[in-house]
């Protein structure tokens, strides 16, 4: 699924998209999610809100960072989550992220993530983020 990247050597770097970040967030535990029930007002179910996984996209920014993204170019096209077991409480959550495509175009270069969100080697839920970043215009664009 992976395009090549049309951007010159200079603007990426030294960057290897294929590349995993693997992040280790805290133990789940009671007191995070009351906390983020309160937060969100997630009063509906007794299970461990779907959206605490939300929690888990530090290594999206990781990416961005790596690759230098200047944030006012930078926007939110699409969140998906898939999601194949439930988080308890006491699980200890590993989040492997990774570029799955990036793909430039005229004035846009569009950025897909996929972070997988572990508990020991099963995979609960996996992610999928893209984004869209504005390129610059050239010096002498109108």
């Amino acid at each position: 699924m992976r395009e090549t990247l049309t951007k010159s050597p200079d603007q990426l770097g030294s960057v290897d998209l294929s590349a995993t970040i693997e992040l280790t967030p805290p133990k789940i535990t009671q007191a995070a999610v009351d906390s983020f029930r309160n937060a969100t007002r997630s009063t509906h179910s007794a299970e461990i809100p779907k959206t605490f996984v939300t929690l888990y996209r530090r290594g999206e920014f990781d990416w961005l960072g790596r690759l230098n993204v200047d944030f006012k170019n930078l926007l939110h096209a699409e969140q998906e989550y898939d999601y194949r077991d439930l988080l308890q409480v006491g699980d200890q959550p590993v989040v492997r992220t990774r570029v799955v495509d990036l793909k430039e175009r005229k004035s846009l270069t569009i950025l897909t993530l996929h972070s997988d969100i572990l508990v020991g080697e099963k995979i609960k839920v996996v992610s999928t983020t893209t984004f869209m970043i504005r390129n610059p215009r050239p010096e002498g664009d109108a």
